[in-house]
């Protein structure tokens, strides 16, 4: 059976790409005082889990993100500036997502490592249990 054709994400909450699918002038935020920028939101393709809303905000400290959300609120710029960096901005997002599943594949593998650990203890202590007589 081929699988090449299969997204095996598709269940998966990250089966979409991150990305910018909107972007507008924030609502909840006001111009700052020079008028020089303003915050934008930035509507994403879909909800960001905590590990990428962390590297976010590590990575720009120019956008805001909070885990559970689709938004990103870009301070002290403009629709037209975020348009002409929209490449960047995926880039960014591009590698934000990568690392977060990097990350989590990380854990698991550490999880897994410690599971097989206390599984190899049960059998080392099992053995020396059962050579016991009683």
């Amino acid at each position: 059976m081929e699988t090449d054709g299969f997204d095996f994400r598709s269940s998966s909450p990250r089966a979409r790409p991150l990305k910018v699918v909107a972007a507008a002038l924030d609502p909840e935020h006001d111009p700052d005082r020079q008028g020089q920028g303003y915050p934008v939101l930035l509507k994403l393709s879909r909800v960001l889990d905590p590990e990428e809303a962390r590297l976010i905000l590590e990575r720009n400290p120019f956008l805001h993100a909070t885990a559970g959300s689709r938004k990103l609120i870009a301070m002290d710029t403009s629709v037209e500036t975020l348009r002409e960096q929209k490449d960047r901005l995926q880039l960014l997002l591009a590698e934000v997502e990568a690392d977060a599943l990097a990350e989590q594949a990380r854990q698991r593998m550490e999880e897994h490592r410690a599971a097989e650990l206390r599984v190899e203890e049960l059998r080392r202590r099992n053995e020396i249990l059962g050579e016991i007589e009683w």
